[in-house]
Formats: structure tokens, sequence, C-alpha cells
């Protein structure tokens, strides 16, 4: 019984390794689509959840620290900026210092140091530099915990392309001292909307079901003459909607490809207005050079008639 309850429990820490691999993956993919186009701020919802996510990645499994005085005794946990602490380099970590006015707990400077790296890109190196000391990472997490685990390394990997990102991120004036873990907000990954291909494929295929069905029912039952002259003209009705519906989407269809020409079109005729007047304008630069040249050409003959008199009438005097 003890060995079942072991091995469940065990199922259940990887299972939830892996969620918060595959989740973090996601909300990674979704910054890098999402920074082709600006940079990423701090208001920007899908930052905000990975910040989460890493928050869960760097504390899931930490070890209980011991501590004791005269007076008492203490076993809290460690925290992630224990860690940072350890291993990260001190420039970084003096930059948090200086921030002692803004940000005093342990909570406060993990989610300031996180914002950091990602601005100066070193969340990757952070990472590599961590795993590769697996022995005294045990010293801050219990067995199975996500930074001591296969799954680390992997995430490692994904981190790579966050170097490719600019994050645009004021790492004063915000609330990070709270105590409080903020949950993962998984519904963005959750939804799903249907795109209008997919539905007018729906529809089509509903189309195509009742009119098979009403064959069925032709074939199977055997009707009368009249009925059958009824279910033939259902069924022509049904064929000609068919009929009428793919010629509109066809009709649709050919005014958005004639729309595309049409704009086509006007941005060739733009591009070659654009091209005639880069053309008369170099032409005319052409045309003011020459005539500078000539300028100058005429103001160097001057200048040597004029060194050349001086000179003649020196030896002269």
């Amino acid at each position: 019984m003890a060995y079942s309850e072991s091995s469940h429990a065990e199922k259940q820490i990887s299972i939830k390794r892996k969620n918060l691999l595959n989740i973090a993956r996601m909300v990674i993919k979704t910054l890098v689509d999402k920074s082709a186009f600006n940079p990423v701020e701090d208001d920007d919802e899908d930052l905000q959840n990975f910040c989460i996510v890493m928050e869960h990645i760097l504390s899931h499994r930490l070890q209980v620290q011991w501590s004791s005085t005269w007076f008492s005794s203490s076993n809290e946990p460690f925290h992630y900026w224990d860690i940072v602490k350890k291993f990260d380099h001190p420039n970084t970590l003096q930059s948090i210092d200086d921030m002692s006015d803004e940000v005093q707990t342990s909570e406060g400077k993990g989610r300031v140091w996180l914002r950091l790296v990602l601005v100066q890109k070193k969340l990757l190196h952070f990472f590599d530099k961590v795993l590769a000391k697996q022995s005294k990472l045990g010293l801050y997490y219990q067995p199975l915990a996500f930074m001591l685990s296969e799954e680390a390394t992997i995430l490692s990997e994904n981190l790579r392309c966050l170097n490719a990102i600019d994050f645009n991120l004021c790492l004063r004036g915000g609330n990070f001292d709270h105590g409080i873990y903020f949950e993962i907000d998984y519904t963005p990954y959750l939804n799903f909307e249907q795109c209008q291909s997919s539905k007018e494929d729906d529809l089509m295929e509903d189309k195509k079901l009742d009119s098979s069905i009403l064959m069925e029912e032709i074939t199977l039952t055997h009707p009368s003459p009249g009925e059958e002259l009824v279910q033939l003209r259902e069924l022509l009705k049904t064929e000609k909607e068919q009929k009428n519906y793919f010629e509109e989407l066809v009709s649709v269809r050919d005014g958005q490809l004639s729309q595309l020409q049409t704009q086509l079109k006007t941005l060739t005729k733009e591009g070659e207005s654009q091209r005639r007047q880069l053309e008369a304008i170099i032409l005319e630069l052409q045309q003011q050079l020459i005539q500078m040249q000539q300028e100058v050409g005429k103001e160097r003959r001057r200048v040597e008639n004029y060194l050349l008199h001086a000179n003649s009438d020196d030896q002269n005097t």
C-alpha cells in the first residue's frame, strides 16, 4: 500500500513537471511570435504569464532550510532568490541591491531579477550555469524537483528563443513585494475559435449529409409515386441551394481576387510614378553638378591668372 501511494505521488509530480514545461514552451512561442511586430512591454499579458510560470518552475519542490537561535528555531523553505544569490553574477545582484528602497522581500527581488535578465538576455546563461551544478543545486531542491529533472534541460533549449526578443520593461515602480504566487493563466491556450474556412467546410458537410440521408430514405422506404415526386423535389431544392451556395462562394472569391489585382495595379503605378520622379531628380542633380564643376573650373582659372599676374608684377618691381 505504501509503495502504491509513493508511486502515485511520483506520478503526480511528474505530471506537474510536464504541465509546467508545456505551458512554458507555449508562452515562449507566443512571445516570439508577438515580438516579430513590436517589443514586449510590461503590460503584455503573455509576459506576465511567463514570469508567473517561471516562478512556479523555480519554486517547484524547494527544500526546507533549518535555522535556530538561542530563543527559537524555524524551518522556512528556501526561496528561489537564495539560488539566484548563490549562482548569478555579482553585478546583476548589485543592480537589484541598489533598488532596496523599492524591493525588500525575496519575492520582490526574485521578480525584479527575472525581468532584469530578460532585458539583458541572460536567462539562458543563468539556466545553463545552474544546471551544470546539479550536486550543489540538490542542496536547495527536493528529489524530483523540476530543476533537477530532464524537463529543465528541455526548457533550457527553449529559453534560447528569448534572446531574439527585445524586452522593454520598467523595473521600478512595480508592486513586486507581494508574497503570493499568482496562478498560471491557461485560458489563452484552451480557447478554440473556428476559422471561417472551417465553418464553410462544416456547412458543406451538413448539406451533403442532408442529401445523403434523403437519398437513403428514398431507397429504403420505397415511397409511392406521389411521395417519390415530393422527395425528388426536396432533393432538387437541396441541390439547388448547394449550387447557389457554391456560386455565391465563387462570386465572393472572384471579388476578393479582383480587389487584390486592383491593389496590385495601384501599387505598381505608384511605384512607376515614384521611379520617374527619382529619375527626374537625379537628372536635375547631375545638371547642377556639371554646372558647379564648370563654375569651379572658371574660378580655378581666374585664380591661376591672378597668381600669374601677381608674379609678373613682383618680377617687374
